[in-house]
């Protein structure tokens, strides 16, 4: 952190006389960065960051809003609230690439092709960006973030001279002439992580199917660097001009192979599904209940449950409202145990997974009309749960009737 915050009078003392500055020769150049992916959840897709540089006054500096720490206070859970705090950092441009060819992840390089007085005032405003009372913001994953961030400044400068190759409005169709959404991307960039998909997917609701304009879509750093790639903006003599001016990749290194080793969750959830069915048929047979497998399954579930409530009721995250994923994880799961746990050893009859189960029995019948993309893990978890209610009543059922 302290590569970012202790740069930054340095450059200001150093560039706000340096000649290269306002001397024809337009020496100072300003560039956009585009990582490519990683592993972790974070930078699954990519990350854009702003380059200043003056060769004159050999000066190299990169400006990154993605900047934030694990070792803020209560960090998890402001993240999970929609309450987190990222930064624009400044560091040199060595070591930004140092790093990024330290984790196997290429940087694309698109210098802008602006004027240099241009240049001078977009370098002025990321200056102002910088300072320590405006240098933080309030991140938002698909709406402000650390490619929106850039883009804005770019067009800010532009003042509404920036001319897209597409309608930015409009919205992206994929194949079968269907609207992209924000699920849709973060299936096509989570592919090779599918654990970390079906965690985002569990917690994204409803509102992250809505069809997703072009201009939205700018979330995503390679979006981003396609749309800069084919812009145009108008300058003084009303001339069209190509906002790159050149491009190429600037750190290239052997990619490393993020793909999960794991199993895949789909399968790990039939797989469950499978196992409590047969633990369901070995309890029907031997007219007892294993509890302890109830505790797992059901603790587990309203845990789950847990997390997706508070994020659907308090989070200011705009697409994880509306989660019809509660209807099958939710946090009555984790409150009714000890009643789960009491009427299995007694044998007696449960109200809860009488009605869980008519919940669940619903869910799924229902399952493809629901106003939601729902990931494939939903229906063999939705089934363990329901099998655990079905054996409840049935053996239950036979305690009632057993002659006496």
């Amino acid at each position: 952190m302290k590569k970012y915050i202790t740069s930054i009078l340095f450059i200001w003392l150093t560039l706000i006389n340096a000649p290269c500055m306002h001397s024809a020769n337009d020496s100072i150049r300003i560039s956009l960065l585009t990582c490519e992916a990683g592993g972790e959840i974070y930078s699954l897709f990519g990350h854009t960051a702003l380059r200043v540089t003056c060769p004159e006054r050999r000066v190299d500096y990169v400006f990154n809003y993605g900047v934030f720490s694990f070792e803020s206070r209560n960090f998890m859970l402001r993240f999970a609230l929609g309450r987190t705090d990222y930064m624009l950092g400044i560091m040199k441009y060595n070591d930004f690439a140092e790093s990024y060819t330290e984790y196997g992840r290429d940087v694309f390089e698109q210098e802008l092709n602006l004027t240099g007085e241009e240049k001078w005032k977009l370098f002025e405003r990321l200056m102002r960006n910088a300072q320590k009372e405006n240098r933080v913001y309030r991140y938002n994953f698909f709406f402000d973030n650390c490619s929106t961030r850039p883009r804005d400044q770019i067009e800010h400068i532009l003042k509404g001279r920036l001319h897209y190759a597409e309608n930015m409005n409009e919205y992206v169709l994929r194949e079968g002439n269907h609207p992209e959404t924000f699920r849709d991307m973060i299936h096509l960039y989570a592919q090779e992580s599918p654990w970390y998909n079906l965690g985002m997917d569990l917690c994204l609701g409803s509102p992250a199917d809505r069809p997703m304009t072009r201009r939205e879509k700018m979330f995503t750093p390679f979006y981003l660097r396609d749309c800069l790639a084919e812009a145009t903006f108008t300058d003084s003599h009303n001339d069209r001009k190509p906002v790159v001016k050149a491009d190429g990749w600037v750190v290239r290194t052997k990619l490393q192979d993020y793909r999960s080793k794991l199993p895949s969750p789909t399968l790990a959830c039939w797989m469950l599904c499978l196992l409590t069915l047969v633990l369901s048929i070995c309890e029907w047979r031997k007219k007892r209940l294993y509890w302890g497998a109830d505790i797992v399954l059901f603790g587990a579930a309203g845990l789950g449950g847990c997390i997706l409530f508070i994020l659907n009721f308090f989070s200011e995250h705009p697409c994880v409202s509306g989660n019809y994923n509660l209807l099958a994880l939710h946090p009555l799961h984790l409150l009714a145990l000890p009643y789960i746990i009491h009427t299995a050893r007694k044998h007696t009859r449960n109200y809860y997974l009488i009605a869980n189960g008519v919940v669940l029995t619903l869910f799924i019948l229902f399952l493809r009309v629901i106003p939601q993309v729902f990931n494939p893990v939903i229906l063999p978890l939705s089934l363990t749960l329901l099998i655990r209610c079905a054996i409840h009543s049935v053996i239950a059922q036979r305690q009632l009737h057993r002659p006496s």
